[in-house]
Order: C-alpha cells, then structure tokens, then sequence
C-alpha cells in the first residue's frame, strides 16, 4: 500500500499543495502548507492498512480538512506552539514545556517575572500561581473583594506576564 500512496502523492502533490493552500487562507492558520501535505503523508502511511488504493484522496483531504479546521488538531498545536503570544497564562506551561529541562526553564521564568512585580502584585501572583486561586470569584473570595476588581487584578497581571513572556530576552 506504501507504493500506492507514494504514486498517488508524487501524481497529485501540487494539486494537493494547491488545495491545502486555498484552505489555509480559508481557514485564517499560521501553518506552512507543506507542513499540512507532509503530515498527511505519515498519517496515511500508519493508516495505509485500513484503506485501498481508491480511499487514498478521501483519506487525504479528509485529514487536511480535519487538520486546518479543528483548533485542537495536532497541526494547530503545533503552530500554536509557535505562536504562544496568543495563550493564556493557564496554558502557557503545557506549550513550551516539551520536556524536564523546559519545565524548569519555565519556574525561573516565573520567578524572574515575579522580581519584576510591584509588592502588590507579588501577593496576587503568588495566589494565582502557588496557591492556584484562577477564577474571579475565588479571587475576591480569597482577598475579599468585589469580582470586577478581581477580574481587573487578574487581567493585569495576566498581560504584565504576557508582555514579559514576549519582550524578555533570555540566553
């Protein structure tokens, strides 16, 4: 099957190419169409014993479509990954951190950032990163305030890191 999924993508890959490219522009990703076309490739070929020679295109343009249509697909992870300014703080972690290294990367990062906080604000990031206090009601809960003022507290801090994550440069 291997060689029939080879023929088929050597026969039709600038067609394919040019399909994928109409649907990245279509669908507003970051994500190189080569990159969509070669996924595609490994993905029929760890597939290739469920399918015949006539299910190739189906499975082809299904998995693109798939891929640049669903925001959780592995090939938007992947261009997410890249493009981190878009992510909350909640999942900052869980994108950069690939492995044990990148992880504790990322605590001295937290911690660098927390140097750069006013003592107010050290307080509020300490509770919504040690003590895991991420919504607004338990926030103002926890500090006994109005929601809106916890909303506002956590928003600020949220972008103060965010521009820190963008702007700080880090050997």
């Amino acid at each position: 099957m291997k060689a029939e999924i080879d023929n088929w993508f050597s026969d039709n890959y600038s067609n394919v190419l040019e399909i994928t490219t109409a649907w990245v522009y279509k669908y507003g990703r970051t994500v190189e169409p080569d990159v969509v076309v070669s996924n595609c490739y490994l993905y029929l070929l760890k597939r290739s014993e469920d399918m015949t020679k006539e299910d190739v295109p189906k499975w082809a343009f299904s998995y693109i479509n798939t891929e640049l249509t669903y925001s959780k697909s592995v090939t938007n992870y992947a261009s997410d990954k890249l493009n981190r300014k878009h992510e909350d703080i909640d999942t900052i972690p869980y994108i950069i951190c690939d492995d044990f290294t990148d992880e504790i990367d990322f605590k001295i990062l937290l911690n660098d950032f927390r140097t750069t906080l006013s003592r107010v604000d050290q307080i509020i990031w300490d509770v919504y990163v040690e003590k895991g206090v991420t919504t607004k009601r338990d926030l103002a809960k926890h500090f006994n305030i109005d929601d809106t003022s916890a909303w506002l507290y956590m928003n600020e801090i949220k972008t103060k890191f965010k521009e820190y994550v963008e702007t700080e440069e880090r050997l």
